[in-house]
């Protein structure tokens, strides 16, 4: 099964974490695109076209079969880690807790991502 990987390509702490987590899917298992390319534009609209509009990450598990599961923020972070397996899948079992506990992390580092050092 192949996963899809949405994320900011103008973010240079997604780009980073993106290049790590090549760096790590010795499976082969993630293809990657941008938040802001052809193939979000595919994938996210209709139904699920309120996921366009997040500047997020997005996890798109088996999104070539017919009824993918989509991951977002945190969800999307530990379900990598989960899929990857090996020792990541240990925080991995975090994307099972409930959003509202494993997503205030997420979102103060989504706050400060884009901020330029001094």
């Amino acid at each position: 099964m192949i996963h899809l990987i949405f994320y900011d390509d103008e973010c240079p702490f997604c780009q980073r974490c993106v290049v790590y987590i090549k760096k790590i899917d010795k499976g082969a298992i993630f293809d990657y695109a941008s938040l802001t390319s052809l193939t979000a534009n595919k994938v996210l609209v209709g139904k699920k076209g309120f996921l366009k509009r997040l500047n997020t990450l997005i996890l798109v598990e088996n999104y070539q079969e017919a009824h993918p599961r989509f991951w977002i923020r945190s969800k999307g972070v530990f379900r990598i880690l989960w899929l990857i397996g090996s020792w990541r899948k240990v925080v991995g079992i975090l994307c099972f807790l409930p959003s509202f506990v494993i997503d205030p992390f997420y979102r103060l580092v989504a706050r400060c991502r884009r901020r330029k050092k001094p």
